[in-house]
């Protein structure tokens, strides 16, 4: 598969031509095939139809210019309510929210967290997420700094009030 920079140049202008924005990218191995995931929103949230209207215009392209030269199978969904978080810009917007943190490697033996957003700092690629619950057993929240870099996935949350 090709990299995550080459998928977004190709991808971005057909979702933004279609009246979307390109969210995310995920590239996941399984067997000997990769599923290419794209994720697209929009004001308002992206319909089913606007999925479908980018998966053709992207297999088309991709019929000319291949992003794999194995076997990979194209998806395009929305990110729904348990988004996952690929930039600083979304962690941004997602301040006070509750996320869910699985990091690459363990830190001091733990490898997730769950717990508010409560800051970004674009500049260092740092977040900040208070954690009373998870891994990290207190009765009282604990602050825990993570950088981006060591982080596999991230996701919002979803809470039902």
């Amino acid at each position: 598969m090709k990299s995550v920079e080459w998928l977004t140049s190709k991808i971005k202008p057909i979702a933004q031509g279609l009246g979307c924005q390109l969210w995310g990218i995920q590239c996941l191995n399984q067997g000997h095939r990769t599923l290419l995931r794209v994720y697209i929103d929009k004001v308002g949230g992206a319909t089913i139809d606007d999925c479908q209207r980018i998966s053709r215009q992207l297999s088309a392209g991709f019929e000319v210019e291949p992003p794999s030269a194995t076997p990979y199978i194209l998806e395009v969904s929305t990110p729904g309510m348990d988004r996952l978080l690929f930039t600083p810009e979304q962690y941004l917007a997602y301040i006070g929210h509750k996320v869910q943190v699985k990091l690459r490697m363990a830190i001091a033996g733990v490898r997730q967290y769950k717990g508010e957003l409560v800051a970004v700092e674009v500049a260092t690629g740092k977040i900040s997420i208070s954690v009373n619950e998870g891994a990290i057993e207190t009765t009282a929240p604990t602050i825990v700094e993570l950088l981006l870099t060591d982080i596999q996935q991230a996701r919002l949350v979803p809470e039902w009030h």
